[in-house]
């Protein structure tokens, strides 16, 4: 089966190669960028196995011909497995992928970790202030804390001062992605 696809995909990258030869009597431009392919959901820690879709794009290039993948973390070529559907980790895995469009331009290896059973943070972090909210004779600054204890980090501490709560669309301090726990001060 594996073999079929392989040779069905080879004929294809050939026909396509051929006709590139012979010229085209369309007028539209020679594709000469890659297509670009994601892997849904990223790699990351889960709890249990995850089922990763790779989405292939080549914009408004000739259109995708295949995506081929390893999931031993060995480079991946056009004589590796071909995705066809979601792709099923339970294990440890790094998946590397790439694809090929319908002009023959081959994107550059993608790599993506899963790590599975391992631990997901679930918990969410607690932010303090100091002092605390009151009533108070002179301006105070506040000090904003973000405790994540051993959890992943505080990515951001968002924050109002018209007594509206607070969304990921209020004032933010911090960046994502960084870790540990974070310290911000205010005057009010």
């Amino acid at each position: 089966m594996r073999l079929l696809k392989m040779l069905q995909t080879i004929t294809t990258l050939m026909l396509v190669l051929l006709l590139a030869a012979c010229g085209s009597s369309t007028s539209e431009p020679e594709d000469t960028t890659a297509p670009v392919t994601g892997a849904d959901p990223a790699g990351g820690n889960f709890a249990t196995a995850v089922s990763v879709s790779l989405n292939c794009s080549d914009g408004n290039g000739s259109g995708c011909l295949a995506t081929f993948y390893t999931t031993d973390g060995s480079t991946p070529d056009q004589s590796s497995s071909v995705y066809s559907s979601a792709i099923s980790i339970s294990a440890d895995t790094v998946l590397k992928f790439l694809s090929v469009d319908n002009a023959g331009n081959e994107e550059s290896v993608r790599t993506e970790s899963y790590t599975i059973g391992g631990t997901v943070d679930t918990t969410a972090p607690v932010t303090t202030a100091a002092p605390v909210g009151g009533s108070y004779t002179a301006a105070q600054n506040v000090s904003l804390t973000c405790n994540d204890g051993a959890g992943s980090g505080c990515a951001a501490t968002y924050y109002t001062t018209d007594g509206s709560d607070p969304t990921s669309a209020s004032t933010a301090r911090g960046r994502r992605g960084s870790a540990g726990n974070q310290r911000f001060t205010r005057r009010r």
